[in-house]
């Protein structure tokens, strides 16, 4: 494999890693300080609704941390990549483990991160003893604003492009690897 091919691609999937958490970042502080949900005829931001107004379990505001947390992660892990990728020093078989290594974070760290969104969303909101699912209040047309469902599933979709990722990563890397341990064999 060639090296600068390799890393002009490593480059490109961190500016697209970087405009991807980006975008997850403003719809996670959009989705939970600016669209007005409507719960038992009272209208919250779902920060407020999952932290103060007392109708969710105590899970779910942990889980909307971790959510918050895993964007973080994945906005630094997307600036390490690009500055790794901008190191020339580096060595071919460094830099094969080092992307075997980064996909195999970015499958375990994601495989987590759509856990904890599958948890929140089928969490119960509970106004007044009628048992709501979180996913069905936002995916309701009369509670939540489409835009509001819309960053919901971007959430997901998000995920599913750190997966499809981290199995890239994670085979260049092994296929790197397995070329140059058979060049030192042969």
């Amino acid at each position: 494999m060639k090296r600068n091919l390799v890393l002009r691609y490593l480059k490109l999937y961190a500016i697209g890693f970087c405009l991807v958490s980006g975008f997850e970042l403003i719809a996670f502080i959009t989705l939970s300080f600016f669209i007005p949900i409507q719960v038992s005829s009272q209208s919250y931001e779902i920060f407020s609704l999952l932290f103060t107004s007392g109708l969710t379990p105590i899970h779910m505001p942990l889980l909307w941390i971790l959510l918050f947390v895993s964007i973080c992660i994945l906005i630094i892990f997307a600036i390490i990549v690009y500055i790794i990728a901008n190191n020339q020093k580096i060595k071919n078989t460094t830099y094969a483990r080092i992307l075997l290594s980064a996909g195999f974070f970015l499958l375990i760290a994601n495989f987590i991160k759509v856990e904890a969104i599958y948890i929140l969303s089928k969490s119960i909101v509970d106004p007044s003893g009628a048992s709501l699912y979180f996913e069905l209040v936002l995916y309701n047309p009369v509670s939540t604003p489409f835009f509001g469902a819309a960053l919901w599933i971007y959430f997901t979709a998000s995920v599913c492009v750190y997966l499809i990722s981290g199995l890239v990563f994670a085979a260049i890397g092994l296929k790197w690897m397995l070329l140059l341990d058979n060049k030192e064999l042969t």
